[in-house]
C-alpha cells in the first residue's frame, strides 16, 4: 500500500482465505460436532490425527464421519499411523476425498489443503445441485414424451 502511495502504482494485496474453525480432541465429539456443522451446511472438511487417545482412532473417526457425511473432505494429518497404507486404502477406499499431510506441516502447507478441499467441496456440491436439476429435467420431458406417446397409440387406430 505504502508503495503504491509513493510510486502512484496500485500494489495487488493477496486477500487470505478466513475459515470458520472448531476442535474437538476425540474422535466422537468431532463427529458430533460434524453432525451439527452438516445440519447448517457448514461441514466441508476435517483435519484428523490417527491417534487421539482413549477413543477412536483416526481412521474410525474417519470411517464415521464419512457414514454421516459422504461429501466430507478428510486430510490425515498425523506423524505417526498405527496402520499401514493399504489397510488405510482398504478400509476408506482410494478416495479422492482423502489427502495426507505429515506432520510437522508447514503453516502453508495446511492453508493450502484447506483452501483446495473448501473449492474441491464447493464445486462437488455445485455438480451434484446440477445433476438434480439434470434428472428434474429428465423427469418431466420423460413425462412429456409418454403422454404424447399415450395420445398418438389413441389416434392411431383412426388413421388408416
Amino acid at each position: 500500500m505504502l508503495e503504491g502511495d509513493l510510486f502512484g502504482e496500485a500494489v495487488a494485496v493477496a486477500v487470505r482465505p478466513n475459515f470458520d474453525i472448531d476442535s474437538a480432541h476425540q474422535g466422537q465429539e468431532g463427529v458430533e460436532m460434524a453432525n451439527r456443522a452438516r445440519a447448517e451446511d457448514a461441514l466441508r472438511h476435517g483435519l484428523v490425527d490417527m491417534r487421539m487417545a482413549p477413543g477412536w482412532d483416526g481412521l474410525q473417526t474417519i470411517e464415521r464421519l464419512w457414514a454421516t457425511d459422504p461429501d466430507v473432505q478428510v486430510v490425515i494429518c498425523s506423524a505417526h499411523t498405527d496402520y499401514d497404507w493399504t489397510e488405510v486404502v482398504e478400509r476408506l477406499g482410494h478416495s479422492d476425498r482423502l489427502l495426507v499431510l505429515r506432520k510437522p506441516a508447514e503453516p502453508i502447507e495446511v492453508l493450502q489443503c484447506a483452501t483446495a478441499l473448501s473449492r474441491k467441496w464447493e464445486n462437488d456440491k455445485l455438480v451434484r445441485e446440477h445433476v438434480l436439476r439434470l434428472e428434474e429435467v429428465i423427469t418431466t420431458r420423460t413425462k412429456g414424451l409418454e403422454a404424447a406417446n399415450r395420445q398418438l397409440r389413441h389416434l392411431r387406430p383412426t388413421i388408416h
